[in-house]
Protein backbone atom coordinates (compact mmCIF):
# COMPACT_ATOMS: atom_id res chain seq x y z
CA UNK A 1 0.00 0.00 0.00
CA UNK A 2 3.09 2.16 0.10
CA UNK A 3 2.82 3.64 -3.62
CA UNK A 4 -0.18 6.06 -2.53
CA UNK A 5 0.69 6.93 0.87
CA UNK A 6 1.77 10.46 -0.56
CA UNK A 7 -1.24 10.87 -2.33
CA UNK A 8 -4.30 13.25 -1.13
CA UNK A 9 -6.80 11.06 -0.53
CA UNK A 10 -9.25 8.84 2.13
CA UNK A 11 -9.17 5.55 2.85
CA UNK A 12 -11.75 2.96 4.07
CA UNK A 13 -12.04 -1.08 3.74
CA UNK A 14 -15.12 -2.43 1.46
CA UNK A 15 -16.18 -5.82 0.41
CA UNK A 16 -14.63 -6.67 -2.97
CA UNK A 17 -18.81 -7.57 -4.45
CA UNK A 18 -19.82 -3.74 -3.27
CA UNK A 19 -17.08 -1.70 -5.25
CA UNK A 20 -18.85 -2.09 -8.41
CA UNK A 21 -16.50 -3.85 -10.77
CA UNK A 22 -17.35 -4.80 -14.79
CA UNK A 23 -16.35 -7.94 -16.48
CA UNK A 24 -13.18 -6.79 -18.94
CA UNK A 25 -12.03 -4.51 -15.62
CA UNK A 26 -7.69 -4.09 -15.64
CA UNK A 27 -6.14 -5.59 -12.84
CA UNK A 28 -2.93 -5.13 -11.71
CA UNK A 29 -0.93 -8.21 -10.53
CA UNK A 30 1.72 -7.78 -7.92
CA UNK A 31 4.20 -10.91 -7.54
CA UNK A 32 6.85 -10.29 -4.62
CA UNK A 33 9.39 -13.05 -5.57
CA UNK A 34 10.58 -12.26 -7.53
CA UNK A 35 9.18 -9.36 -7.81
CA UNK A 36 6.76 -8.70 -11.05
CA UNK A 37 3.91 -6.78 -11.74
CA UNK A 38 1.76 -7.68 -14.42
CA UNK A 39 -1.99 -6.51 -15.83
CA UNK A 40 -5.03 -9.44 -15.73
CA UNK A 41 -8.08 -9.13 -17.11
CA UNK A 42 -11.04 -9.80 -14.31
CA UNK A 43 -13.33 -12.19 -16.08
CA UNK A 44 -15.85 -13.12 -13.33
CA UNK A 45 -15.97 -13.94 -9.52
CA UNK A 46 -18.39 -15.85 -6.84
CA UNK A 47 -18.48 -13.97 -3.70
CA UNK A 48 -16.30 -16.12 -0.95
CA UNK A 49 -15.13 -18.52 -3.24
CA UNK A 50 -12.91 -16.75 -6.11
CA UNK A 51 -11.77 -14.04 -8.29
CA UNK A 52 -11.53 -15.21 -12.35
CA UNK A 53 -8.63 -13.36 -14.07
CA UNK A 54 -7.17 -14.14 -17.96
CA UNK A 55 -3.39 -15.01 -18.25
CA UNK A 56 -1.10 -11.88 -18.13
CA UNK A 57 0.51 -11.35 -21.79
CA UNK A 58 3.81 -10.25 -21.94
CA UNK A 59 5.92 -9.72 -25.34
CA UNK A 60 2.72 -10.85 -27.41
CA UNK A 61 2.81 -14.51 -24.83
CA UNK A 62 0.59 -15.76 -22.27
CA UNK A 63 2.30 -15.81 -19.13
CA UNK A 64 1.37 -18.94 -16.01
CA UNK A 65 1.96 -17.45 -12.77
CA UNK A 66 2.42 -20.66 -10.29
CA UNK A 67 -0.48 -21.95 -7.73
CA UNK A 68 -0.41 -21.03 -4.72
CA UNK A 69 2.13 -17.96 -5.36
CA UNK A 70 0.95 -14.45 -2.71
CA UNK A 71 -0.08 -11.55 -4.97
CA UNK A 72 -1.25 -8.28 -4.23
CA UNK A 73 -3.58 -6.89 -6.54
CA UNK A 74 -4.70 -3.36 -7.16
CA UNK A 75 -7.50 -1.71 -9.26
CA UNK A 76 -8.74 1.55 -9.83
CA UNK A 77 -12.50 2.26 -10.20
CA UNK A 78 -13.91 5.81 -10.73
CA UNK A 79 -11.90 7.97 -8.30
CA UNK A 80 -10.58 5.40 -6.28
CA UNK A 81 -7.12 3.17 -5.98
CA UNK A 82 -8.70 -0.15 -4.77
CA UNK A 83 -5.86 -3.05 -3.34
CA UNK A 84 -6.33 -6.35 -1.93
CA UNK A 85 -3.67 -9.07 -0.92
CA UNK A 86 -4.99 -12.88 -2.49
CA UNK A 87 -2.80 -16.30 -3.54
CA UNK A 88 -3.74 -18.06 -7.14
CA UNK A 89 -6.02 -20.39 -5.80
CA UNK A 90 -5.83 -22.25 -9.47
CA UNK A 91 -4.63 -22.29 -12.87
CA UNK A 92 -6.68 -23.75 -15.41
CA UNK A 93 -5.28 -24.25 -19.25
CA UNK A 94 -8.43 -24.54 -21.07
CA UNK A 95 -10.38 -23.30 -22.89
CA UNK A 96 -7.62 -21.03 -22.07
CA UNK A 97 -5.26 -19.62 -19.84
CA UNK A 98 -6.86 -18.05 -16.52
CA UNK A 99 -6.63 -18.35 -12.95
CA UNK A 100 -8.44 -18.47 -9.84
CA UNK A 101 -7.71 -15.97 -6.94
CA UNK A 102 -8.59 -16.70 -3.44
CA UNK A 103 -11.69 -14.19 -2.63
CA UNK A 104 -10.35 -11.43 -0.02
CA UNK A 105 -11.80 -10.91 3.30
CA UNK A 106 -11.69 -6.91 2.33
CA UNK A 107 -10.30 -4.37 0.12
CA UNK A 108 -8.96 -0.88 1.12
CA UNK A 109 -10.15 1.70 -1.18
CA UNK A 110 -7.91 4.75 -1.14
CA UNK A 111 -10.32 7.47 -2.72
CA UNK A 112 -8.45 9.72 -4.61
CA UNK A 113 -9.56 13.85 -4.07
CA UNK A 114 -10.13 15.75 -7.20
CA UNK A 115 -6.64 17.77 -8.03
CA UNK A 116 -6.77 20.73 -10.38
CA UNK A 117 -6.98 19.57 -14.08
CA UNK A 118 -6.92 21.23 -17.37
CA UNK A 119 -8.98 19.46 -20.12
CA UNK A 120 -6.79 19.69 -23.23
CA UNK A 121 -5.95 18.24 -26.85
CA UNK A 122 -2.67 17.80 -28.10
CA UNK A 123 -1.58 15.46 -30.85
CA UNK A 124 1.44 13.33 -29.63
CA UNK A 125 3.94 10.53 -30.29
CA UNK A 126 4.78 7.43 -28.03
CA UNK A 127 8.45 5.84 -27.64
CA UNK A 128 9.03 2.89 -25.48
CA UNK A 129 12.32 0.64 -25.11
CA UNK A 130 9.48 -2.36 -24.27
CA UNK A 131 8.24 -4.90 -27.02
CA UNK A 132 4.95 -5.99 -25.84
CA UNK A 133 3.98 -7.40 -29.24
CA UNK A 134 1.78 -5.48 -30.65
CA UNK A 135 2.64 -3.13 -33.90
CA UNK A 136 5.70 -0.77 -33.82
CA UNK A 137 6.97 1.97 -32.16
CA UNK A 138 6.24 5.09 -32.03
CA UNK A 139 2.93 5.32 -31.78
CA UNK A 140 0.50 8.18 -31.86
CA UNK A 141 -1.75 9.24 -29.18
CA UNK A 142 -3.64 12.47 -27.83
CA UNK A 143 -2.72 14.21 -24.19
CA UNK A 144 -6.42 15.21 -23.19
CA UNK A 145 -6.15 16.08 -19.98
CA UNK A 146 -3.13 17.13 -17.54
CA UNK A 147 -2.89 17.74 -13.42
CA UNK A 148 -0.22 18.41 -10.99
CA UNK A 149 0.19 14.40 -10.73
CA UNK A 150 -0.09 13.51 -14.30
CA UNK A 151 -1.68 13.25 -17.55
CA UNK A 152 -4.26 11.05 -19.48
CA UNK A 153 -3.63 9.63 -22.73
CA UNK A 154 -5.97 8.57 -25.38
CA UNK A 155 -5.07 6.22 -28.24
CA UNK A 156 -6.44 3.67 -30.42
CA UNK A 157 -3.49 1.34 -29.81
CA UNK A 158 -1.84 0.05 -25.97
CA UNK A 159 1.14 2.28 -24.97
CA UNK A 160 2.11 -0.35 -22.67
CA UNK A 161 1.26 -2.35 -19.65
CA UNK A 162 1.67 -0.63 -15.71
CA UNK A 163 4.75 -0.26 -15.17
CA UNK A 164 6.16 0.22 -18.77
CA UNK A 165 7.94 3.41 -18.72
CA UNK A 166 7.21 5.53 -21.97
CA UNK A 167 8.34 9.13 -23.48
CA UNK A 168 6.13 11.58 -24.45
CA UNK A 169 7.13 13.48 -27.60
CA UNK A 170 5.11 17.05 -28.64
CA UNK A 171 5.56 20.13 -29.94
CA UNK A 172 4.03 23.38 -28.65
CA UNK A 173 3.96 26.19 -32.15
CA UNK A 174 4.01 29.62 -31.38
CA UNK A 175 4.30 32.13 -33.95
CA UNK A 176 8.00 32.77 -34.10
CA UNK A 177 9.51 29.32 -32.88
CA UNK A 178 8.80 25.82 -32.33
CA UNK A 179 9.38 23.93 -29.20
CA UNK A 180 9.85 20.15 -28.46
CA UNK A 181 9.14 18.22 -25.38
CA UNK A 182 10.05 14.90 -24.44
CA UNK A 183 8.78 13.84 -20.90
CA UNK A 184 9.72 10.56 -19.59
CA UNK A 185 6.72 8.83 -18.05
CA UNK A 186 5.22 5.51 -16.49
CA UNK A 187 1.76 3.58 -17.06
CA UNK A 188 0.10 3.56 -13.83
CA UNK A 189 -3.39 2.60 -15.25
CA UNK A 190 -4.86 1.50 -18.44
CA UNK A 191 -8.54 1.87 -19.23
CA UNK A 192 -10.80 0.37 -22.31
CA UNK A 193 -13.06 2.45 -23.69
CA UNK A 194 -16.35 0.89 -23.80
CA UNK A 195 -18.45 1.94 -27.86
CA UNK A 196 -21.47 0.88 -27.31
CA UNK A 197 -23.17 -0.14 -30.85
Amino acid sequence: MSDYKDLNQKSYESDFDKLGFEIGELLQVEIMQPHTKYVCRLIGYLVDKSIIVNAPIVAGKQVILQKDKPINVRVMVRNCVCAFQSNIKSVSMTPYPYFHLSYPHSVVVHEVRKSSRLEIDIKSDIDSDFDIGIDQWPKTASIIDISPGGARLRSSCLLGDVGHHIVIRFSSKWPTFCYFTNINSSVIYLGILKIWT
